[in-house]
């Protein structure tokens, strides 16, 4: 997954950045290679997103942040089937030195819903292709 900060240049590449012992996985998390992108990629699987994630940078560096700025954010994502199961994906920003926003993505959202800390999008993945997914203020 190649995320690009605006402002921070060129893309900043976060599973290059943060290898090893930088980042925390959780559950039935694995790296494979995509043979349609031809990029190594970050496979989350699992009924339960509280057990199965990854965070950057891990538990012990996240007093420190991952020092990136900029006014947008984008990712490249893709379901693997079953389509009829849920799925989505939550980022949490610090935004200032204590505010921290929380923006969430799936297709369990029907409606955009904003309650002034967090943000919920509807996101409708097509079974085994490949979306980027862009985050604006």
């Amino acid at each position: 997954m190649a995320i690009n900060i605006g402002g921070q240049g060129q893309f900043v590449d976060v599973f290059h950045r943060f290898r090893g012992t930088a980042r925390e996985t959780s559950g039935n998390v694995s790296e494979i290679f995509d043979n349609t992108i031809y990029k190594k990629c970050v496979q989350i699987l699992g009924g339960n997103g509280a057990t199965n994630f990854i965070h950057f940078p891990a538990s012990e560096m996240s007093k420190k942040g991952i020092g990136l700025k900029g006014q947008y954010l984008y990712f490249e994502c893709k379901a693997v089937p079953p389509p009829s199961q849920t799925y989505s994906i939550h980022i949490e920003a610090l935004m200032d030195q204590y505010f921290i926003s929380r923006i969430s993505l799936g297709n369990i959202y029907i409606l955009p819903k904003n309650n002034g800390i967090s943000l919920s999008l509807p996101l409708i993945l097509q079974p085994m292709k490949w979306t980027v997914v862009f985050l604006t203020k």
